[in-house]
């Protein structure tokens, strides 16, 4: 039904029970009001601000009087939802962008596989996208691009930290691109058509990343033979937990992963912020993959071995694969995705060098000298 009426659908916002009982007035109306500016929902389904109150049509006048103020805020005004209108992307456009998916693969392929016969067979199997559906290619497009920058970072070791961070940050922000270009169209605005493979999308370019890093630190060869102990079991273990976390948090839809602290500040990052960053991009993502960068920089001056640091940089990935992501969000409007990115770069390399300051402490106290 929705695929044969796209010209008249208009996106619904509705908030959890669980989640409104945890906002005062100030961010619930922030919720709706960025729902509508940021996200084009177009039809917003409100809650009563306070379920149990003994007025409960007065609990429910209060919060249609705050959304609409909040959604006059964001430039719009209570009325008839519109619906969305053909962007028209003309179709030999997005065969160019399928052809440059394509093209972004094979170099994956001729820079990664070192048997050549292997190597000539998948470069030619990357072909292949040009004529895959739209929303297939543009998954293939959210794990390889993550993973090029992992196989550029591998490429130019000796380059500064700062230029790998920000070419492994352009590849990531050009697949995010392709994606957005591919999939601009009414049947993605409205979800008649939905992006396959979102959680594929969110951790088989972090699994990627982490195994092409701990080869850096370690041979695969190697590391296979050696007996299994009891650090690597908890290593393991964090990792699987911190990815089964991620999972659950995955969506827009999790208030019950949601702390009260945390939805505190994401209202005061609304309030100070034209757009509200990624919380995994700037407070885990940056810090794990500057840290990492800025270390193996340091081993590499001192003559060492890459010592955990890659580990590092393979973790961060998370940042990377949220650039994608958010582009992947053909609901949210392209100029909004790319404002959220930067904002979460710049916090992410602040508390990055916060982080990375920390750690040299550390290093310091325990080496006695400084960073040569």
């Amino acid at each position: 039904m929705l695929a044969a009426s796209l010209e008249s659908a208009v996106r619904l916002h509705a908030i959890q029970g669980a989640e409104a009982d945890k906002l005062t007035p100030g961010a619930y109306a922030e919720r709706f009001g960025k729902a509508f500016g940021e996200r084009n929902q177009r039809f917003l389904l409100l809650r009563p601000l306070r379920p149990s109150s003994e007025d409960p049509i007065a609990a429910l006048a209060e919060a249609l009087q705050v959304t609409r103020k909040a959604v006059e805020k964001e430039g719009g005004k209570q009325g008839d939802p519109r619906p969305f209108g053909d962007p028209g992307v003309p179709s030999g456009l997005k065969l160019a962008i399928q052809a440059g998916i394509a093209a972004a693969l094979a170099g994956f392929f001729m820079l990664s596989i070192p048997n050549t016969r292997a190597r000539a067979f998948l470069m030619a199997l990357s072909a292949a996208i040009v004529v895959f559906p739209a929303g297939y290619a543009a998954l293939v497009a959210t794990v390889a691009f993550p993973v090029l920058a992992y196989v550029f970072l591998m490429q130019h070791r000796e380059k500064s930290p700062w230029l790998q961070l920000a070419a492994m940050i352009g590849i990531s922000l050009l697949g995010g691109l392709a994606v957005a270009g591919l999939l601009n169209g009414v049947p993605y605005f409205v979800k008649a058509a939905v992006f396959p493979g979102v959680k594929v999308a969110h951790f088989l370019p972090i699994g990627v990343a982490m195994v092409l890093m701990a080869g850096w630190v370690t041979p695969w060869r190697n590391l296979l033979q050696k007996p299994l102990t009891l650090g690597g079991i908890l290593i393991g273990t964090a990792g699987l937990m911190i990815f089964a976390i991620m999972a659950t948090r995955t969506g827009n839809d999790a208030p019950g992963g949601v702390s009260g602290l945390e939805l505190a500040m994401r209202s005061a990052l609304e309030q100070f912020l034209v757009v509200r960053p990624r919380t995994k991009e700037f407070l885990i993502g940056y810090p794990l993959l500057i840290v990492g960068l800025l270390g193996m920089e340091w081993s590499r001056k001192r003559g060492t071995g890459p010592g955990p640091w890659p580990l590092l940089v393979g973790a961060g990935s998370i940042a990377l694969t949220s650039i994608v992501n958010t582009l992947c969000h053909l609901h949210t409007p392209i100029a909004v995705g790319l404002t959220r990115i930067g904002i979460g770069a710049v916090l992410g390399v602040v508390f990055g060098l916060i982080a990375w300051a920390g750690v040299h402490s550390l290093w310091l106290n325990r080496q006695g000298k400084g960073l040569a």
